[in-house]
């Protein structure tokens, strides 16, 4: 992706939107996040991210992100946890 912003910068768009790309089992095409700080490997790694960021912002293109806050796997830690005890402090 990173290869193709200057190409992207040409079409004169203002930012860059990406579909989520965080941990995931891939159920539902990633937006069944089992981890919302990490980087699915099928899309690179956290690194990558920062370092797509910074080519972006070097270029004059925003990056903004999928958020699915409320798509949460069944493997997410959240829910593993909610499962563990019915005194647990997460709900089920």
């Amino acid at each position: 992706m990173i290869d193709r912003l200057d190409y992207i910068a040409s079409l004169n768009v203002d930012a860059i939107w990406l579909s989520p790309f965080f941990t995931s089992p891939m159920k539902d095409f990633g937006f069944d996040v089992s981890d919302y700080r990490g980087v699915d490997p099928m899309f690179g790694t956290l690194e990558d991210f920062d370092r797509l960021v910074e080519a972006a912002h070097a270029r004059g293109l925003r990056v903004a992100i999928d958020q699915v806050l409320s798509h949460s796997s069944d493997q997410h830690a959240w829910l593993q946890e909610s499962r563990q005890s019915h005194d647990t402090p997460r709900p089920t």
